[in-house]
């Protein structure tokens, strides 16, 4: 493994630790035994938008929850940033919240196509990829019975994460 790997693994593994350890008062507890899904998103954004998970909970807060929906996002560096505790529930996925955890990668849009009419581009930097690879990993650790699907999988009028990642996590034997 390549030393700039190993660090992001590193990162990865203290982000996703850290992100169990705190959760906030009156929120639902996610129990590990109940997750069944590990859940790719993106934050539908162009190439040139590197949103941080601040940017993505001020944007959810605006649409009236309690904080950021995903879990863990991943900047386009392959930065990993927590986002709601991994023992609470997410708000990410419909009908599967309580029961999933939600990753988003940052991108997803063609640049240039905001507003009304935007176009999707799987646009992921390869840094991205390798940390969403860790990411998952670790999280297939913690919660081994769950299937790594996209947004899309679980939601038909949903093209996000705008890639196949069953195909993507097959590929990995993840």
């Amino acid at each position: 493994m390549k030393a700039s790997a190993v660090t992001t693994a590193a990162r990865v593994l203290s982000c996703v630790k850290s992100s169990a350890s705190r959760r906030r008062s009156g929120s639902i507890v996610l129990k590990p035994e109940n997750v069944t899904h590990i859940v790719v998103h993106c934050s539908y954004t162009p190439p040139s938008m590197d949103v941080d998970v601040r940017t993505i909970d001020r944007w959810h807060r605006v649409r009236g929850w309690l904080m950021v929906g995903y879990h863990l996002v991943i900047r386009r560096d392959g930065t990993a940033e927590n986002g709601r505790p991994l023992n609470m529930v997410g708000a990410h996925v419909s009908g599967y919240n309580n029961r999933s955890v939600g990753v988003c990668l940052v991108g997803g849009m063609k640049e240039g196509t905001a507003g009304a009419h935007p176009v999707d581009e799987t646009n992921f930097t390869p840094e991205q990829y390798t940390t969403l690879a860790i990411v998952v990993r670790t999280l297939k650790d913690k919660f081994p019975n769950a299937v790594v699907v996209g947004h899309n999988d679980l939601t038909r009028t949903k093209t996000c994460p705008t890639f196949d990642v069953k195909a993507w996590a097959a590929s990995l034997n993840l």
